[in-house]
């Protein structure tokens, strides 16, 4: 913040040179950048799911607005502001012109979390960010990025993690339908015993948001609010969707209980090898 170093734009700047000067010459860098950072990289659309990486609970809440009824949401009383504390000062911020006298009701709903998304992944950070993004842009040019989606810059920056199948293994939780014993639980392990390194790396950012393995190995995966939290498969019924869904926050796969070990390979595969969409901000 320029409340506490004046100077601090310019670092971030320098940061982004950086990281662009070890994508040019190929040096890899041990740190990795949540979701949003990759794909604000690339220009990627941002959507809710990324707000995980924020804040949990403000995404929930998000969420609950969509699902609510129009009268549980007018019930809520919200407008289009925001509260926000920067070094103990409280404020409140307007998502839009004259936020403070719009009311957010059924009709409104998707625009406020739209707002309240922008708000949080970009225009609180928006100065900071762009400032890391040019520095990175005078090394990389952006067009040249085009190419990658952001998993694959991930792995670029970061490199392939070694990943040992049998640690992830004997470090998962099964819930939901599913047990140790389960068959499919089997086929799971050994679809991702045959997966290339790469389709590997793409599978754990699929489950845990990142490629990044703990120094202590899969022990030692933490949620996004910095706690211990073992990588969790969670057996779910057939009948919703096909395709395996991922609670990045908590490193859970909500995989479904297929009939055969073919099916749980082409949908799983499809999974991570799928592009990524969502609602872009201008």
């Amino acid at each position: 913040s320029g409340i506490a170093n004046s100077l601090h734009l310019a670092y971030f700047r320098f940061v982004g040179r950086i990281f662009g000067k070890a994508l040019l010459e190929q040096h890899i860098i041990s740190g990795h950048f949540t979701v949003p950072i990759y794909k604000h990289m690339l220009a990627y659309p941002i959507d809710l799911p990324d707000l995980d990486f924020v804040d949990e609970e403000v995404a929930r809440n998000l969420r609950s607005v969509l699902e609510l009824s129009n009268d549980e949401v007018e019930a809520l009383g919200l407008d289009f502001t925001v509260t926000e504390e920067i070094f103990g000062e409280v404020r409140c911020v307007p998502l839009c012109e004259d936020g403070d006298g719009r009311e957010v009701d059924g009709t409104n709903r998707t625009e406020y979390v739209q707002l309240m998304l922008k708000q949080l992944v970009l225009n609180n950070s928006k100065a900071q960010l762009g400032n890391f993004l040019a520095g990175f842009y005078e090394v990389i040019p952006e067009h040249l990025l085009t190419a990658f989606d952001f998993q694959e810059l991930e792995l670029l920056l970061g490199g392939l993690p070694v990943i040992d199948v049998e640690d992830w293994k004997n470090n998962t939780v099964y819930t939901g339908k599913f047990s140790p014993e389960h068959e499919v639980v089997a086929w799971f392990w050994e679809v991702v015993q045959s997966m290339s390194q790469v389709q590997k790396a793409r599978l754990l950012q699929f489950g845990t948001g990142t490629a990044s393995v703990p120094v202590i190995g899969f022990a030692g995966l933490v949620s996004n609010k910095g706690t211990v939290s073992r990588f969790t498969l969670k057996g779910v019924a057939h009948n919703k969707s096909p395709y395996p869904t991922a609670h990045t926050c908590f490193n859970r796969i909500d995989l479904p209980v297929y009939a055969s070990k073919e099916a749980l390979q082409t949908h799983l595969i499809a999974t991570i090898e799928a592009p990524v969409t969502g609602f872009g901000l201008e």
